[in-house]
């Protein structure tokens, strides 16, 4: 049997929350401050708790499940700097030369807005 230990989340959840409410952000950077959130977490279980909270608190918004959020952990941590903990250029790069011109737009029109 799988028992979850009591852990506090609060940050990550926070972290989560400010990602999430921004208007006009592009899915990609959105994608990125997940990965960032989540990646701060050193539990296993932190993708599944991410998941949970933002099927819990955002019901209508759809592709956060622990696999997904695990994509994007491991996107950040792929494509980041680590000298300004941001996301470099080499993940422009790979968006412009993987994807479809299609898919190009939908990754840098914004996801929410106010």
């Amino acid at each position: 049997m799988n028992i979850r230990k009591n852990i506090d989340y609060t940050e990550m959840y926070t972290a989560l929350d400010f990602a999430m409410e921004a208007a006009g952000k592009q899915q990609m950077d959105l994608y990125c401050e997940i990965g960032m959130a989540v990646s701060q977490r050193t539990e296993k279980g932190a993708a599944v708790a991410a998941a949970e909270y933002l099927a819990k608190k955002y019901p209508d918004v759809q592709g956060f499940s622990p696999r997904n959020l695990r994509r994007m952990r491991d996107f950040y941590r792929t494509y980041k700097s680590p000298e300004l903990n941001t996301l470099d250029s080499r993940w422009r790069r790979c968006i412009r030369t993987s994807f479809s011109p299609k898919l190009r737009r939908a990754f840098a029109t914004p996801v929410l807005t106010a």
